[in-house]
């Protein structure tokens, strides 16, 4: 059968929508640009939908970001960044989070969660330096 359509992020996220700025600058949504810093978000942990509180997921990640114009956005707002990653992926079940070809979806829910945060701020990659799903 065929996959399952991508989980939508929180309302009001322009998922896979290119910030004007970045259109602008010629940047690409998940590039790696070296000047760009790494903030590090840790030990997220949520439910994933369906179960009941029975089952959890463990999650790190480091975001590339602008050190110049994000890094300062992110540190001041970091409770309303976990919420909207934990708000975004706690709607996606067990077997859509432990399917490795859906990685790039979760990455993308982060960098639009980033995105919403930051007033749309470019936003690089993602790097998970912990998925433990139990």
């Amino acid at each position: 059968p065929p996959p399952p359509p991508p989980r939508p992020g929180p309302p009001g996220l322009a998922s896979g929508m290119l910030a004007a700025e970045e259109m602008a600058s010629g940047e690409e949504e998940g590039s790696q640009n070296p000047a760009w810093e790494l903030y590090e978000v840790e030990n997220l942990v949520l439910n994933p939908a369906g179960t009941q509180g029975r089952r959890f997921l463990i999650l790190s990640a480091a975001i590339e970001v602008d050190p110049d114009r994000t890094l300062s956005i992110l540190q001041g707002l970091e409770p309303r960044l976990r919420d909207g990653i934990l708000r975004a992926l706690g709607s996606w079940g067990v077997e859509e989070l432990v399917d490795a070809n859906r990685r790039t979806e979760v990455e993308e829910v982060v960098r639009a969660v980033v995105r919403e945060v930051t007033g749309g701020q470019p936003v690089g990659r993602v790097y998970f330096s912990q998925f433990v799903l139990q």
